[in-house]
């Protein structure tokens, strides 16, 4: 396929070619309102998407914790399937009201996946902690497919 900008008049764009373009957004959620974590695995953010078997699709979760110390570790963790396809320890270096977290994946299925759940979920190594939910920065899970 012509990189984008090296099109010239008469250039054609095939069916494949054209498949093969990002789709763009596909899917998100969002947690509006502050919500207790604890040592108990804890799904807070889903929505239910269809994949298409070799296609790059990018999931990001963005966030913040509250209430951190310096002795616990907030795990983060991205399923797709009831497959995990992410996780991330965040062990704060001081005690921060709001210690932000970020990661994301770049999810490629092997075969066709339809209506399946994508969900974050979150736990403590000890004590309790939370995911702000603030309504100008609420932690998202989203969903982007990025073509073939």
């Amino acid at each position: 396929m012509a990189a984008p900008g090296s099109f010239t008049a008469g250039s054609v764009l095939t069916a494949a070619e054209m498949n093969a373009l990002p789709g763009g957004f596909i899917a998100s959620d969002e947690l509006t309102s502050d919500t207790a974590i604890n040592t108990s695995e804890t799904a807070l953010l889903s929505f239910t998407a269809s994949f298409t078997a070799g296609r790059n699709y990018l999931i990001g979760l963005s966030g913040f914790t509250y209430n951190a110390s310096t002795t616990q570790i907030v795990r983060c963790r991205i399923y797709v399937n009831s497959t995990q396809v992410q996780q991330i320890n965040q062990t704060p270096t001081a005690t921060l009201n709001r210690q932000p977290f970020t990661e994301f994946v770049n999810f490629v299925p092997a075969s066709d996946l339809t209506s399946v759940t994508v969900e974050a979920t979150f736990n403590t190594s000890t004590g309790t902690n939370g995911v702000a939910g603030f309504s100008n920065r609420p932690a998202q899970l989203v969903l982007y497919d990025m073509g073939a």
